[in-house]
């Protein structure tokens, strides 16, 4: 038997695992996460890495949101060590279930990852911050309905539909749509047209409406919803007049713009009608 090179390693290095331990913290150090972010607002959160490797390590931390790197730190740890910061990240994209993901990776290998769930909103208190997430707004074609044409229709339901001059905020003409029978819930009716952004961001959606129902809680909502996804509701009722709505939206790509009225229950036959004019879209200036 022949022996060489021998050498007598700490008990340590032969029993305990390595190991890297990765630490995620809200910004006062407790296991509350946030599940709320707003669209251009710091979020804080407080990470922590330790090195039981045995050796030096080159960690890299990655933080994402919908796999779009918010941050990133390069960390270089001797054995027995620790690193841990308060990591502020900015979100930029806005949604009901995004992922933000934070993601160690060792030697260049992912190695660790902790996710949370979030959703990310507008802060309608802090507008200002759309200028920085803005793009150059389509026109809207026939948004005043002093011509023809452009316009789709949607519909489930008894409604009747027409340009009209019986009503109108700018010009000599608006579109209306009211109940031609009796309403189920779930029953609706839109108007419908599509526009295009050359890059996703936010402008404005400005438009004038009105109704003639003077009671109230009768159960059928005016609506404007971006990609079947609503954007702005109000009850039917009060006979407020001409009423003009301007509110941020997120647009990207081909879109589909519905303007109309939503039923959320059983409505007994009514002379129910809804107006809308001057609908444009507009750059964000705050």
């Amino acid at each position: 038997v022949y022996w060489d090179d021998i050498k007598i390693l700490p008990i340590t290095e032969v029993t305990k695992e390595k190991t890297t331990k990765f630490i995620v913290l809200n910004e006062n150090k407790e296991e509350e996460y946030p599940t709320r972010l707003y669209l251009g607002q710091k979020t804080q959160f407080v990470v922590r890495i330790e090195n039981r490797e045995f050796e030096t390590v080159n960690y890299t931390l990655q933080v994402k949101l919908e796999n779009e790197v918010l941050k990133t730190e390069n960390i270089r740890l001797k054995h027995n060590s620790a690193w841990e910061k308060k990591i502020s990240i900015i979100p930029n994209a806005i949604g009901d279930l995004l992922r933000l993901e934070f993601v160690l990776y060792k030697e260049s290998e992912k190695y660790k990852q902790f996710d949370l769930w979030v959703s990310c909103e507008v802060d309608y208190e802090n507008l200002e911050v759309l200028e920085n997430y803005s793009t150059t707004p389509p026109q809207i074609k026939n948004g005043g309905f002093e011509g023809y044409g452009y316009w789709l229709r949607d519909e489930n339901g008894n409604f009747k539909w027409e340009r009209t001059k019986e009503e109108a905020y700018n010009g000599t003409y608006s579109y209306k749509i009211g109940q031609s029978g009796s309403l189920n819930a779930g029953d609706f009716a839109y108007i419908v047209q599509k526009a295009k952004v050359d890059k996703p961001g936010f402008v404005f959606l400005s438009f004038a409406v009105k109704d003639n129902y003077d009671g109230e809680n009768l159960g059928l909502i005016k609506r404007v919803l971006i990609n079947d996804k609503v954007v702005w509701e109000d009850d039917i009722g009060g006979n407020e007049g001409w009423v003009v709505q301007k509110i941020p939206v997120f647009v990207e790509g081909v879109f589909r713009l519905k303007l109309g009225i939503y039923s959320t229950k059983y409505i007994k036959e009514m002379e129910n009608n809804v107006y809308f004019d001057d609908i444009r879209l507009e750059g964000v200036k705050i």
